[in-house]
């Protein structure tokens, strides 16, 4: 079968490796235009589409299972996933003209990847069986990658936290066992949750964890926001339009997926200077996953006894008339 192309991923780190995140660049090289074919990190954030010729895409963290995807109709579909394990990491993978996926180099990790994904697919699978000996990274990457991007995380919270305790036994820290960390301190039916009667439970600017709650007399306006994100940044302007009209009516929270504290305390602070409402830090977007956000941002407008009612991607502009006369 003749090949449609190969890729050359080159690997090539910007930072040494810590326990804070870092960054890497994927060299990609192609003979032909891969139409709709994408590299991302995790569900709809961070695709970078592949053409012809070299392509350098930066990426946020690793070790990694890094998805190769092909967008068809209105969905995408997972070619494969791709190991990159840390510094100089090289993975030569090939394309045929039936889109079938070759990595012609696999390492230790990328086998075990390729079998957890196979059972997970085939059989649902969550969570794969862990055998001392091999290697936990390629299992708490895919344990991290359900808790962000499903709304139901399969496996349970004693698993979880006995993966943790094998990662702290073999000395892994890195992304994912953040991720899992975090899931564990508080997981997503705590976050937002009809049946506690409250909305959101999202940390402040003292990594306090703050509950917002329906007090059965005033709505709520909840934006949900990245510091990554031009759209959210830019809504700043109109949520302080509609705040100065209808406080008293109306009680506003902003809600950011960011990384890391001091991003969201930091990035764009002459922007963020406009918010007088009540400020949160959704840790590693859990929040905004519990909430089913499928874009950014999102603005969510919820009854007193905190029914929504609402949701858009650009803030109406009039929202007074989705309030009581």
């Amino acid at each position: 079968m003749k090949n449609l192309s190969k890729i050359i991923f080159g690997c090539l780190l910007m930072m040494s490796m810590t326990l804070s995140v870092q960054a890497f660049t994927v060299n990609v090289k192609s003979d032909v235009k891969l139409k709709k074919v994408f590299i991302n990190e995790r569900s709809g954030l961070g695709r970078s589409y592949l053409q012809a010729g070299e392509n350098s895409i930066d990426l946020e963290h690793y070790p990694n299972s890094v998805s190769l995807m092909i967008h068809k109709g209105r969905g995408d579909v997972l070619l494969s996933r791709v190991w990159v394990n840390g510094p100089n990491a090289i993975v030569n993978i090939s394309i045929n003209q039936d889109l079938d996926f070759n990595i012609e180099n696999p390492d230790t990790n990328q086998n075990d990847l390729d079998q957890i994904s196979s059972e997970i697919v085939t059989w649902g699978l969550f969570p794969y069986q862990f055998q001392e000996g091999r290697p936990i990274e390629p299992i708490l990457a895919l344990e991290a990658k359900s808790i962000i991007e499903n709304q139901t995380v399969y496996t349970s919270r004693e698993v979880l936290a006995n993966y943790v305790e094998l990662a702290k036994a073999h000395d892994v820290s890195f992304w994912a066992t953040d991720i899992i960390n975090a899931y564990l301190r508080k997981p997503s039916e705590y976050f937002y949750s009809d049946a506690q009667l409250h909305l959101v439970e999202a940390k402040n600017g003292e990594e306090e964890f703050v509950k917002i709650k329906p007090d059965g007399t005033k709505y709520w306006l909840v934006a949900v926001s990245g510091s990554w994100c031009g759209p959210c940044l830019k809504g700043i302007p109109d949520m302080r339009k509609a705040y100065d009209e209808l406080n008293e009516e109306v009680k506003f929270v902003s809600l950011w997926n960011d990384t890391d504290l001091d991003t969201f305390l930091n990035n764009h602070k002459d922007k963020k200077e406009a918010i007088v409402w009540t400020n949160l830090w959704d840790e590693y977007g859990l929040v905004a996953n519990s909430m089913k956000v499928q874009a950014y941002p999102s603005y969510m407008l919820f009854d007193p006894s905190g029914k929504e009612i609402g949701r858009w991607e650009k803030l109406p502009g009039d929202l007074s008339k989705y309030l009581p006369n």
